[in-house]
């Protein structure tokens, strides 16, 4: 089974008609016309964009943000954003931003571009997750270095990564192009998760979805080929139950953790996932927690990927085997999808 990076384009060709007309016709067409493409074509464009530079060491994140139309209000979800921002500045004067709370403050005529720097390691140290990833692994939220507008439905934002060699980003959002993300108006049910590092990454096509699965490492050698078997045959249940999977490409990532510490409480001893959540914050995402050292039989025998709440009767999805099961559908796909999937 191949987990090939893959791009699907889909490009139409529109047939073009030349109709002879007399010259001043055409003239006046020109001008009518012209200007309505333009306008057109502006507004297609229009949107508000950053550009994430993330440096080799995972200390910092500069960021530029262009803003179309002109913003008057910015500010980041977390209480921790101001700690960690080291300076934000107007592109085209250098005029420094001042910090009040968790909003900056905006010229009175609007704001069209901003350069911001973001301490990456400060931000790291409050993020439990990261005390059992290695040090080449970092989750930090985008709630902690995004300064952004109000949400807008009728403003796209999109987010490009300018990132080193070997160097990833795991976020929820839809990608848009190489590196370049679009943020969707969502519930924001918790804090979106975006991982950087030099972790495993790998698409993994399940029917007509494509799931972008994240392995994140700690110091243990992690079984890629059994992990992916896992996500794809929990992610084949699903379709069996929905007819197909519920969306389109979801963010799964998978993170390890011990038999130490509070994750010695999750699961039970023999327990190869000891946890999993889902997160919907400008797209839709799950994580695992993870028990690197199980075998493969007990990924497939755990629970958590597809998981039955006491409700109403569905068949069982783990092997389609026809038992009643009290179920609704959890993570695979009221998660991903917003939607009960019922058999």
């Amino acid at each position: 089974m191949g987990h090939n990076l893959t791009q699907k384009t889909n490009l139409r060709r529109a047939p073009l008609s030349l109709v002879t007309k007399p010259r001043r016709f055409l003239n006046h067409c020109v001008f009518v016309v012209l200007p309505l493409l333009l306008c057109q074509a502006a507004t297609a464009e229009s949107g508000h964009y950053y550009s994430v530079a993330v440096d080799v060491a995972l200390e910092q994140l500069v960021i530029e943000a262009t803003f179309d139309p002109p913003i008057h209000n910015l500010s980041a979800r977390s209480k921790e954003a101001g700690d960690v921002l080291l300076d934000a500045r107007t592109c085209e004067v250098g005029e420094k931003l001042q910090l009040r709370g968790q909003r900056l403050t905006v010229p009175d005529t609007g704001l069209r571009c901003l350069r911001y720097r973001v301490d990456l390691k400060k931000a790291a140290l409050s993020e439990r997750r990261n005390q059992s990833l290695s040090a080449d692994n970092v989750i930090v939220s985008p709630t902690v270095w995004l300064w952004r507008p109000p949400p807008d439905e009728t403003r796209t934002l999109r987010v490009r990564f300018d990132l080193p060699a070997g160097i990833h980003v795991s976020v929820p959002w839809a990608k848009d192009g190489p590196d370049t993300y679009r943020i969707a108006f969502s519930p924001e049910s918790a804090a979106a998760t975006a991982l950087f590092g030099r972790f495993e990454y790998h698409e993994v096509e399940v029917s007509d979805a494509t799931l972008r699965v994240s392995l994140a490492k700690n110091d243990k050698e992690i079984d890629t080929a059994a992990i992916l078997n896992w996500i794809t045959a929990a992610a084949m249940d699903v379709t069996l139950a929905y007819g197909r999977f519920p969306n389109p490409s979801p963010q799964i990532i998978v993170l390890p953790v011990g038999d130490r510490g509070r994750w010695a409480k999750r699961g039970g001893e023999a327990s190869a996932v000891r946890f999993g959540r889902v997160v919907r914050d400008g797209g839709e995402s799950v994580e695992l927690f993870v028990n690197h050292d199980r075998p493969l039989a007990d990924f497939l025998d755990d629970w958590t990927a597809i998981w039955c709440k006491p409700d109403d009767r569905v068949f069982a999805l783990s092997g389609y085997d026809g038992e009643p099961c009290n179920s609704r559908c959890l993570w695979f796909v009221y998660s991903v999808a917003f939607k009960v999937a019922r058999c």
